[in-house]
């Protein structure tokens, strides 16, 4: 699932520059591992709607959404493509 979505990433990056970070290791650490990050804050409790606002290229919106599927995820974004890329 994480590997998934890291080679999701990377591909839409390459088409539409969504991040300065290019290579699978560092969208793991800076990324994927910092998003993950969120949920020891314990925040993240059953019934919580969650927004990203500023979702970018989908961190932490992706990885939260994916370990928490009995969260409302929501991503807001004002340029059309990275909302576009989150999409797919």
């Amino acid at each position: 699932m994480r590997d998934k979505l890291i080679t999701i990433f990377l591909e839409q990056n390459q088409k539409l520059n969504l991040s300065a970070i290019r290579d699978r290791e560092g969208v793991r650490v800076k990324h994927l591992q910092d998003s993950l990050k969120l949920l020891e804050t314990g925040l993240f409790t059953p019934g919580k709607f969650v927004i990203d606002v500023g979702t970018g290229g989908g961190f932490p919106l992706m990885p939260l959404a994916m370990s928490c599927p009995e969260l409302k995820f929501l991503g807001i974004d004002s340029v059309r493509k990275k909302t576009l890329a989150v999409q797919a």
